[in-house]
């Protein structure tokens, strides 16, 4: 979950000076640097989301270092207090990877979630917790910034999370890291509540339209059936993936993929459903199995043990009783041979299967990325 989600993490620094702004001191090592904390690449354009409080402003200059260490120049194209997002744009690059965005309104209380930040100036580390409260209805404040719809987090959230990725179990995007909750600060030892709040995916997605209008749309415009420009998107469609955009402003999307993408986020269900739905898919695979009287390799020791002692018991004579316990204990090895070679042989075939897939969709995606921003 969290390497997925690692790829798209960015580690922003923000530097020079600009009157009508402070720095909120968040993090920060060099002493041009005002702020430093974290973002999240969201589409094959190089735009980033990050926290407002980070970005402060438009006046200051940017710069990311992203997955493979390199530093890159960016841009501060729009800060937004009243939303607690910004929007910085960097060049992209060859295997640049965006974040996949998730539909926030499906989250529920309960749900695994971590976020990606850099506390103490070590980024890329990683806070694992849960969803609390997918949407607050009371706004979180902190003058001059704030955000609406607020997911709380039960996890630890520090000073250099602020605008990392706060990822599902998939590695989608749900949400960026805002703030966190003070424990009592005048207790002789401090003890941290655990409760963040981040501003949802679909609030971003909605910010990311507003902020290019005409232009491509990011990689997820999952909280509404429109592109950038207002076009629709592709039917079935619950997000928007980078696409080149056509004459008719509207973003091309493979229908294949958007399906994929739709038909994914239909399949999350309430963990007490989920584990229902396991358990039901683990318990009728039997039935065509008793239904054809098939055996189960790891049912047939048991099974076989229960035929060796009828065999025992019988009273017949010695030699014919042996012939049989003989003719039994070929037939259970032969059995259990071929159980274990065709077990162990499906087993590895889909294992190398699987790990082949896996770098090959990987590599395929790169090239396609590389082959759009050349």
């Amino acid at each position: 979950m969290a390497e997925r989600a690692a790829a798209s993490y960015v580690r922003v620094g923000i530097s020079g000076a600009d009157e009508r702004f402070s720095a909120s001191q968040e993090g920060g090592t060099r002493e041009d640097i005002v702020n430093a904390a974290s973002g999240v690449i969201v589409d094959a354009d190089g735009h980033v989301i990050t926290a407002a409080h980070i970005a402060m402003s438009t006046g200051l200059r940017a710069e990311v270092v992203t997955a493979d260490g390199r530093r890159r120049p960016a841009r501060i194209l729009r800060v937004d207090p009243e939303r607690e997002l910004a929007l910085l744009r960097m060049t992209p690059f060859p295997g640049m990877r965006p974040a996949r965005f998730a539909d926030s309104a499906r989250l529920r209380p309960g749900e695994p979630a971590l976020a990606i930040g850099a506390p103490g100036n070590r980024p890329g580390v990683v806070s694992v917790g849960a969803i609390r409260v997918p949407r607050m209805e009371k706004r979180i404040a902190y003058s001059p910034y704030g955000f609406d719809n607020a997911i709380a987090l039960a996890m630890e959230i520090e000073p250099g999370h602020s605008g990392g990725p706060i990822v599902d179990r998939h590695g989608r995007l749900i949400g960026k890291v805002a703030g966190f909750a003070l424990g009592d600060v005048s207790a002789p030892r401090y003890v941290s509540p655990r409760v963040g709040f981040g501003v949802p995916a679909n609030d971003i997605a909605a910010y990311l339209r507003d902020a290019m209008t005409g232009r491509q749309c990011a990689s997820a415009a999952v909280a509404a059936p429109e592109s950038c420009a207002g076009a629709p998107a592709a039917p079935g469609a619950r997000s928007a993936h980078p696409g080149r955009s056509s004459r008719r402003g509207r973003v091309r999307i493979g229908q294949w993929r958007a399906k994929y993408s739709a038909n994914e986020a239909d399949l999350l269900l309430p963990p007490l459903v989920e584990t229902a739905a396991v358990c039901l898919n683990y318990g009728v695979g039997f039935v065509p199995v008793h239904m054809l009287r098939f055996t189960i390799a790891t049912k047939q020791p048991a099974m076989t043990a229960q035929t060796i002692a009828a065999t025992i018991e019988r009273k017949e004579g010695g030699q014919r009783a042996l012939g049989r316990i003989e003719d039994l204990a070929v037939d259970v090895m032969r059995s259990q041979f071929v159980a274990i070679v065709g077990n162990m042989a499906m087993a590895f075939t889909v294992a190398l299967a699987l790990g082949w897939a896996g770098p090959w969709r990987a590599a395929r995606r790169s090239r396609g990325r590389a082959r759009r921003t050349s």
